[in-house]
């Protein structure tokens, strides 16, 4: 094999690992990683809603302490109602399953066993919490999400209450570290490549 045909093979080799790095970097998962303590749930990792990775954590504190002061709709991170709608859906879809689904008390905060609401709120409009909800059920398939005006101001604290949870999000920063290690890997394997390259395209002549 000449020198040009390998060259042209290697390129070949490096585009498609770049390719398969890329969309290994932006392939959503196909499950949230449930955060689990001592048998309760309270959030979960790498949930994906509109194709972006998200954290959630589930609170029952005010508007104003867990949502940067709870007064304007930059204070969300999702910041429309379908937006709010697609993140409770992910709640449903996504976190609620398994041993979780239709047993609310499996929840943080969530001691009703009938029914436990976790609010994605996008807004706020004359002192009131504008949000989508999913509703985990002990006797039916889970409610929602729907359109929800809490009807809470942004200072009410909803650990007063049995079966209201807020839904937190925050983006998801880094990528895996099995991603990591594929990546590492990857390029070592094309610079270990590019230097046996190097040294067969080495000619010694002699005087």
């Amino acid at each position: 094999m000449d020198g040009f045909s390998f060259s042209k093979q290697r390129s070949r080799a490096v585009g498609l690992f770049l390719t398969s790095c890329f969309c290994s970097l932006s392939a959503p998962a196909l499950a949230a990683e449930l955060v689990v303590l001592d048998g309760v749930l309270i959030g979960a990792n790498d949930v994906i809603v509109d194709g972006g990775s998200y954290d959630v954590r589930f609170a029952a504190g005010t508007c104003v302490d867990l949502f940067n002061g709870c007064n304007e709709q930059s204070d969300f991170v999702f910041q429309t109602s379908s937006e709010a709608i697609a993140a409770s859906m992910a709640l449903r879809d996504q976190v609620f399953i398994g041993t979780f689904d239709a047993d609310p008390e499996k929840t943080i905060n969530c001691t009703n066993p009938s029914v436990c609401y976790f609010y994605t709120p996008f807004d706020v409009i004359n002192d009131a919490i504008q949000s989508h909800y999913y509703g985990n059920s002990s006797t039916a398939i889970g409610t929602g999400p729907l359109n929800f005006n809490l009807g809470f101001a942004p200072s009410f604290a909803l650990s007063t209450l049995t079966h209201h949870n807020y839904a937190v999000f925050s983006t998801s920063a880094v990528p895996e570290p099995a991603t990591w290690a594929f990546l590492i890997f990857g390029f070592g394997a094309i610079g270990g490549a590019m230097r046996r390259q190097r040294k067969a395209n080495v000619k010694v002549s002699y005087a």
